[in-house]
């Protein structure tokens, strides 16, 4: 019995040490800030394509606010002010591209698309500039066309008084019976 024991212990340590122990998996080195930017980037352009400017915008919002002091943060502020200035966006917004345009340009040392980002802020003072004068006509015709609107309807008010007076002075105007 004392060698079926012996057998049977020197049988299950020989299986045990035939089991594989699972390898430990490598650890991840903490993804540097120019990957997270490219990371970043990458979703909020292809946000942008798909039509989600808002989706976009809150990527580079938060990668602003995760790395204030990069100056991937400062490249965050030339992309919002493109994407605000897409037509295709329905939340374009001329003040604000101006706006994320100027802080971009604030410090051109650092910026990658100094030419770019000047154009862009010049075509949206100037866009933004045509948009307030559009709206100030418009608001300046739009008194007129009341006025006009109400000078119709007070002839077609005076047409039908004069009418029922001519027809008062022609029922007047005849003989009685």
């Amino acid at each position: 019995m004392r060698r079926s024991l012996a057998g049977a212990i020197l049988f299950l340590l020989g299986a045990l040490s035939c089991v594989r122990q699972p390898e430990p998996q490598p650890r991840l080195a903490p993804r540097s800030v120019a990957q997270e930017w490219l990371a970043a980037l990458t979703a909020a352009q292809r946000s942008a394509l798909d039509g989600h400017y808002d989706d976009a915008d809150r990527t580079l919002a938060t990668f602003a606010l995760t790395h204030p002091a990069s100056p991937e943060t400062r490249e965050c502020s030339y992309w919002r002010g493109v994407f605000l200035l897409d037509p295709a966006n329905h939340g374009m917004n001329l003040p604000a591209a101006t706006t994320q345009l100027a802080f971009y340009l604030s410090d051109s040392t650092r910026a990658l698309h100094i030419g770019e980002a000047r154009i862009l802020r010049r075509l949206a003072t100037s866009l933004d500039s045509v948009q307030q004068s559009a709206a100030a006509l418009r608001r300046a015709t739009s008194p007129d066309a009341e006025l006009t609107k109400e000078n119709q309807r007070l002839k077609e008010q005076l047409e039908k008084t004069t009418a029922e007076l001519e027809r008062i002075k022609r029922r007047l105007a005849s003989p009685r019976p």
